[in-house]
């Protein structure tokens, strides 16, 4: 109504417009609605002083404005109470959610006081379990070695009691290990012979011998009365020596194991024999009497020549039998 009433207020028909702004104002005041109030009065003071009614007209511009100020207060006031409700809520809210945020880190410290709590247990128990095992195998492990410190023990007492000479030797006749009960019998003091080779330590031609020995115990496995002699500081010494591979150990690495035997007293015995034996020969060979030995069933297994030229027959027809049996 307010818009007819503006239109015809242009067309000049006041007394239409003035009836529609009446007829707005009632429904305004009806309504409650200070806007259309407000409206509705600005129209009426607009067709008041159009009709010459100037001080009508100000009294109801006045009335206008005083509706539209309060009009703007009542929407501030609303304004300010929606903005004071959602501050409140949006207040009341953060309140919530902080609970919320401290409840949820409540939580999660308790479940990180449960964890550490439970990894602390099961921590103390894999301790103790690893203590007990690191105990036992200690235990055992103290046992094996006290067995195998007897197992050496028992080993060197052995090796010690043994009089022949220990050596370990590389594939290029290198001593890595001495053992002797009788250091004496030694080419050089133990301490002098490590890491050194036979080449360097005996004579050529039991050095030799030596690495013949190694060779033929690297291709058959062993090698055995290998005869050496040594001129060492008590006199002339004979050794038989016995080398075999070390089992366990790459082809590409070889380790030896010799045994080296003091045969000097046999071998004197042996040449001393030989001496015996030459001179017996050269007294029997040589004597003019009549020399023949017989066995046990008194066969003939030995006549001197004086024995030969007397018999004036072949030697071979009286050796090996008896007298009986050759006359």
């Amino acid at each position: 109504m307010n818009a007819r009433s503006t239109n015809l207020l242009a067309l000049g028909q006041l007394s239409a417009a003035k009836a529609d702004a009446q007829a707005a104002l009632l429904i305004a005041q009806q309504v409650g609605l200070q806007y259309m109030k407000a409206e509705s009065t600005k129209r009426l003071g607009a067709i008041a002083a159009a009709e010459g009614d100037h001080r009508r007209a100000y009294e109801l511009l006045a009335e206008a404005d005083q509706l539209q100020g309060s009009r703007e207060r009542s929407q501030s006031s609303e304004r300010m109470l929606e903005l004071t409700q959602r501050y409140r809520f949006e207040s009341q809210q953060r309140q919530i959610d902080q609970l919320k945020i401290q409840e949820a880190q409540s939580e999660l410290r308790l479940r990180w006081l449960w964890t550490v709590f439970v990894g602390s247990v099961l921590l103390f128990m894999l301790t103790a379990y690893f203590l007990i095992r690191q105990r036992r195998g200690n235990a055992q492990l103290a046992h094996l070695n006290s067995e195998l410190q007897q197992s050496r023990n028992q080993l060197q007492a052995t090796i010690d009691a043994v009089p022949d000479l220990l050596f370990v030797f590389d594939r290029e006749g290198r001593y890595l290990d001495v053992r002797a009960s009788h250091p004496e019998l030694l080419a050089a003091p133990p301490e002098q012979l490590l890491g050194k080779t036979i080449s360097d330590v005996l004579p050529p031609a039991a050095a030799k011998a030596c690495m013949s020995a190694i060779a033929e115990a690297r291709e058959k496995g062993v090698a055995v009365a290998q005869e050496i002699e040594l001129i060492l500081s008590a006199g002339s010494h004979w050794f038989e020596m016995s080398i075999a591979l070390k089992k366990g150990r790459p082809l590409s690495d070889p380790r030896f194991v010799a045994i080296s035997r003091d045969v000097t007293a046999r071998k004197l015995a042996e040449q001393a024999l030989h001496s015996s034996e030459q001179m017996f020969r050269a007294i029997v060979e040589n004597s003019p009497d009549i020399i023949v030995r017989l066995d046990r069933n008194c066969r003939r297994i030995y006549i001197n020549p004086a024995m030969q030229k007397l018999a004036g027959i072949d030697p071979s027809r009286l050796l090996g039998k008896t007298p009986m049996e050759t006359y």
